[in-house]
């Protein structure tokens, strides 16, 4: 059931394999196995595509028929349009440097 979720998921976002294994810091060939079922992801991989999909781990492991829901961020700070990988590629790195900076500020600062 991963490998079909995780494929429809990819292909929903219209992200190619290589994309997908750059936002994963795996290989293309990596990917192709996991929707091969030839190989299984580790726990915090399934963690990382759950979040980065917007869906439960349940979903992507079958246990749960939930569609995926869109995030504040997509309703209200994407437009409603397509976007060409090198815009999602960008849009990605962005998002990934603002996470890393917001954790590593939140380490900084003294809790209330």
């Amino acid at each position: 059931m991963f490998a079909q979720r995780f494929k429809e998921l990819r292909i929903q976002r219209d992200l190619s394999q290589a994309q997908m294994a750059t936002i994963l810091s795996a290989s293309p060939s990596t990917i192709g196995m996991y929707e091969q079922g030839r190989r299984k992801p580790d726990v915090e991989t399934i963690v990382h595509i759950a979040r980065f999909f917007n869906v439960t781990t349940d979903y992507l492991l079958g246990a749960e028929p939930s569609e995926e829901k869109p995030t504040t961020a997509e309703k209200e700070f994407l437009p409603d349009r397509d976007f060409t990988d090198e815009e999602k590629a960008l849009i990605y790195d962005h998002y990934q440097k603002t996470i890393k900076l917001y954790r590593r500020l939140s380490k900084r600062l003294p809790e209330e």
